[in-house]
């Protein structure tokens, strides 16, 4: 029984310039006849900076060690996060339901 062979069709730089200019590692991977966790780990092997999981999928961008260092202003976000808002672990997603805008503005000028 013999098995289909894959053969990469991009060169490591291609991958490397692809995934810095924000392209995502599956669309990465298929271009390149590859799976996402090979193009993972040659990443990983050239110590080319990973993003965070997901992270090209965003609309807005975040300070994602915000929540790392004590501050009033932190605490007072994360209350308003569990007071008002939902976290959903299976669509990595943040809800809020707030009808006063200044309060999401003061919140963005913030974080």
């Amino acid at each position: 029984m013999s098995e289909k062979l894959r053969k990469r069709t991009l060169s490591t730089e291609e991958i490397i310039l692809m995934y810095k200019k924000g392209e995502s590692t599956t669309k990465i991977a298929e271009r390149a006849n590859v799976s996402a966790r090979y193009i993972r780990d040659l990443l990983s092997k050239h110590n080319v900076e990973k993003r965070p999981r997901g992270s090209w999928k965003r609309k807005y961008t975040l300070k994602e060690d915000y929540f790392k260092k004590w501050s009033n202003n932190m605490a007072y976000i994360l209350g308003f996060f569990i007071a008002d808002g939902t976290i959903t672990r299976d669509l990595q997603t943040v809800s809020i339901s707030q009808k006063e805008k200044y309060i999401l503005e003061e919140i963005k000028i913030f974080t």
